[in-house]
């Protein structure tokens, strides 16, 4: 399995598991929200939980002590590739 094929959205992705952002989807207003909040691609981000009904993600930033939570719509506008396929730097 190559690394392309795991490129997924983030609303795909699973509780504990980090992955790199690639691009952004969304547009306008959603997608300034996004960047402002520092979802911005080439960060590494892991999803830490789901709200008990699925909606919202906790997302925490850069492995730090930054936490974000967004709706499963804007995650939807989030490509990443999950930790494992990221060249290490």
């Amino acid at each position: 399995m190559s690394c392309a094929e795991l490129d997924q959205t983030l609303d795909q992705v699973q509780p504990g598991q980090s992955c790199r952002i690639l691009r952004l989807t969304a547009a306008g207003s959603i997608r300034q929200r996004l960047l402002d909040m520092g979802l911005l691609p080439g960060r590494r981000i892991q999803l830490v939980r789901l709200a008990p009904l699925g909606d919202p993600l906790e997302v925490r930033l850069d492995a730090g002590d930054s936490f974000v939570a967004i709706r499963r719509q804007e995650a939807f506008h989030i490509t990443v590739t999950l930790e494992a396929c990221t060249p290490s730097r």
